[in-house]
């Protein structure tokens, strides 16, 4: 007897991984609900290529709240401007939140910059004595007094009495010779909070305004020259040998007149 032949095993097709589609700003106010969640999201690129990374940028969205992107460094990355639809895990801890793409996540664009137009984005107003996760990346604007001005950034001090520290990079081609102590300037940019002060990056020269120069140092009028100061007792000797002198002139020119009328009548009388 030959044994039946065994059934064939049938494979079935892999299921490909679902991928969630919320919004970035859910993303940004629940964290912790996304950790390790793959998903889509469409946004606009805020910042300039290597601002941040060699394969890391921030995709914005339309109330000017930033996600960071960690992409893949096999991919080239998209030009500040661009409207893409990009896919990855989202990954949080203490520094934020940062979609981070894996081998098989890919961005595709949606609509390519404008040539004639620079982009715009929203402006947030951000607390930046207590920024949240929700504040990261964010598009801001600040206005303060130059405090500091070294080689590659300036420190400022806000309206609200708060530091900020503004960085200029190469690529942005703004000198930090052009600003002085005092000097007030509106500055735009994406709000870093990773580390233990905020940071400022702008991305174009044009989001640098000087508004009011620091003001010049008013003149000191010149001081009296006063004499030197004597002792008294040296101011009273000095004044005994004056009237010493003058008397001791006096005294010679009366004797002198005395000794040419003597003279006088000794002649007339000869």
């Amino acid at each position: 007897k030959t044994a039946a032949p065994a059934p064939k095993k049938t494979s079935s097709p892999k299921s490909t991984p679902k991928i969630a589609t919320p919004t970035m700003s859910a993303i940004l106010e629940q964290p912790a609900s996304y950790q390790g969640v793959r998903v889509r999201l469409t946004g606009t690129v805020a910042s300039t290529k290597k601002l941040i990374g060699a394969h890391s940028f921030v995709l914005m969205n339309t109330d000017g709240k930033g996600l960071l992107v960690q992409a893949k460094s096999t991919a080239p990355t998209p030009d500040r401007g661009q409207r893409i639809q990009i896919t990855g895990v989202i990954s949080w801890n203490d520094t934020g939140v940062w979609l981070k793409q894996q081998a098989q996540d890919s961005w595709s664009t949606l609509e390519e910059p404008n040539d004639d137009d620079a982009p715009s984005f929203a402006l947030r107003t951000v607390a930046l004595d207590a920024p949240g996760d929700e504040d990261a990346w964010s598009h801001i604007e600040i206005e303060g007094r130059v405090t500091d001005v070294q080689t590659a950034s300036f420190d400022l001090e806000t309206e609200d009495a708060l530091p900020l520290r503004v960085r200029l990079p190469k690529s942005l081609g703004y000198r930090a010779g052009r600003l002085e102590e005092g000097d007030t300037v509106r500055v735009r940019g994406l709000l870093d909070i990773r580390g233990i002060e905020p940071l400022l990056l702008p991305q174009v020269v044009e989001d640098i305004q000087i508004l009011s120069r620091a003001p010049l140092p008013t003149p000191q009028e010149p001081r009296p020259v006063q004499a030197p100061w004597l002792p008294v007792g040296v101011i009273a000797g000095t004044l005994a040998a004056s009237e010493t002198l003058r008397r001791a002139g006096s005294w010679y020119k009366k004797r002198q007149e005395e000794r040419a009328f003597a003279t006088f009548l000794q002649e007339k009388t000869a």
